[in-house]
């Protein structure tokens, strides 16, 4: 609970940052302004990444020296999840600017669909960790299934959407 409450607060700090733009996108898209739009989704998700790893650099370096002097030195075992979380999140929260643009292309079943099977994934490997590895198994079975739909399923459907190079984004 602690790892999750302080990822939790540290990813709406970011998200807060960085949501918004989804006015702007359904203007581009519904101008066919794919140019323009190509250009907005790179600067948003450039902006997006700077900010998450700023926000989640400092929540890693943070976590040990905090939950010790916050909780006590009986709670650092949650250092770990929190780490594996709150690493794991700089890609989604990375990934907000695709988000923005499945909505503002109204793709809203693509990511319902996507969702599910990343909550479904997401349930499965943590029943299937938690008992090997503890809390750190559970934040693990969030994580392999985050970065699966964030980094591989996500962004190239969003390229193809965009007409954008795939290597131009990962680059």
């Amino acid at each position: 609970n602690i790892a999750l409450n302080l990822h939790e607060y540290s990813g709406q700090l970011v998200f807060g940052l960085v949501t918004g733009t989804l006015p702007v996108l359904v203007r581009y898209y519904a101008n066919n302004d794919f140019e323009n739009l190509r250009e907005k989704f790179m600067m948003l998700t450039r902006f997006s990444l700077i900010i998450s790893i700023a926000v989640s650099g400092a929540v890693i370096i943070l976590a040990q020296p905090f939950i010790n002097r916050w909780m006590g030195a009986n709670y650092l075992d949650a250092v770990l999840p929190l780490i594996i979380l709150r690493a794991v999140s700089t890609l989604g929260i990375g990934q907000n600017s695709s988000v923005q643009m499945l909505y503002a292309m109204a793709k809203h079943k693509f990511y319902a669909y996507m969702t599910l099977g990343e909550a479904i994934a997401n349930l499965s490997l943590s029943l299937l960790l938690v008992k090997p590895y503890g809390m750190a198994g559970v934040a693990l079975g969030t994580a392999i299934p985050f970065v699966v739909t964030k980094l591989f399923i996500m962004p190239p459907y969003v390229c193809n959407l965009l007409k954008l190079s795939k290597k131009k984004y990962y680059v």
